[in-house]
């Protein structure tokens, strides 16, 4: 459960494991032999070497993330005027699928600033005090460069130690850059769906739009219905009286009419 909640809030906000405490300085042991000690210098001004280019390498490599981040920075503010504009026409499902996103997405560019502004501030950088490099009275060579590499090695420790923090803040920053990839994505997969909920709601008004409308009787304003069709009045009932005729004087009598 413990390892799930680090992932889900390394997702939301990248963090820093372990300790990062600044280190106990340690002095180097008193080497007698000269040769043995032109050793040892040549060790310590190796690897101070080493951590001065490693540092500048870093500082190189965080200096692009802040273009990184600028630019999708810049996409993001071009994209809040077009999120404004259907703010009337969305519905609050819609909304939410598209906010949330954005504002996961300005999360970790903030994340990402915070991390390469950190990696990238003045450190504590350690040097030979000029003092220790003045020889002391009564002091042997052996003892001089003796102390002199001690005091190159504390500086080789605590600029050690600031190149590692340089290093941990860059991969913070790589992370939270994966993160807003990762936002981005999902920003377009809601994007997605929010045309396709569009679409499908346009379709269907479209529809009831379209369809006819029911008949329906109307009423005069005198309160009387208009006549009914002739077809649908009743046909008048059949009989057996003769039908009369124009004139009572005239009489049929087989297929001769005559009058009386």
């Amino acid at each position: 459960m413990g390892k799930r909640t680090d992932v889900l809030v390394d997702a939301i906000w990248p963090r820093l494991t372990g300790d990062s405490s600044e280190p106990t300085l340690i002095d180097l042991p008193v080497v007698a032999d000269p040769e043995l000690l032109s050793a040892v210098e040549g060790v310590v001004e190796e690897r101070v070497d080493q951590e001065r280019e490693r540092s500048q390498s870093l500082d190189s490599r965080l200096i692009p993330l802040l273009t990184t981040t600028g630019i999708m920075a810049t996409v993001l503010a071009a994209g809040i005027p077009l999120a404004s504009s259907g703010e009337g026409t969305l519905s609050d499902v819609q909304l939410a699928l598209l906010v949330v996103p954005f504002m996961y997405l300005v999360l970790q560019l903030l994340r990402c600033v915070v991390a390469t502004l950190s990696g990238l501030s003045p450190r504590a950088y350690m040097a030979p005090r000029t003092d220790a490099m003045r020889p002391v009275v009564d002091e042997s060579a052996v003892e001089y460069r003796n102390r002199l590499t001690n005091s190159r090695y504390r500086s080789f420790q605590n600029n050690l130690w600031v190149a590692n923090q340089k290093l941990d803040q860059l991969s913070l920053a790589h992370r939270a850059i994966r993160n807003a990839l990762a936002g981005v994505g999902l920003l377009l997969i809601s994007g997605v769906i929010v045309f396709a909920l569009e679409r499908f709601e346009e379709d269907a008004g479209s529809s009831l739009a379209d369809a006819p409308a029911a008949p329906t009787a109307t009423i005069s304003p005198g309160g009387t219905q208009p006549p009914p069709s002739p077809s649908l009045q009743p046909r008048p009932a059949v009989t057996d009286e003769p039908l009369p005729t124009r004139d009572a004087s005239i009489r049929w009598c087989g297929s001769t009419r005559y009058q009386s």
